[in-house]
């Protein structure tokens, strides 16, 4: 598979990427751990919440278990919603 795509998901608890993966307006439950591979060159988040907040450049480190730099991913994240409201 070259690259993987999510709209509008709910994640509870665990995401590991295998490809190249974007997800639009999708949801993570507080708790939650974005784990890519190795082969994973981009994931791109586009309106998507952490626990009913949107995630932006600031909090997107929680999707990641604790001293994970995901040095081996490349996170772009975009909105279209206001972080401020």
């Amino acid at each position: 598979m070259k690259d993987a795509a999510f709209l509008d998901c709910y994640f509870n608890y665990y995401l590991r990427p295998y490809c190249d993966t974007t997800l639009t307006n999708c949801y993570f439950a507080e708790g939650f751990i974005l784990n890519a591979t190795t082969d994973v060159r981009n994931i791109t988040l586009v309106d998507c919440y952490l626990n009913n907040e949107l995630i932006t450049e600031d909090n997107v480190g929680e999707l990641f278990e604790e001293g994970d730099t995901y040095t081996n991913s490349v996170v772009k994240i975009s909105y279209t919603v206001d972080p401020a409201a």
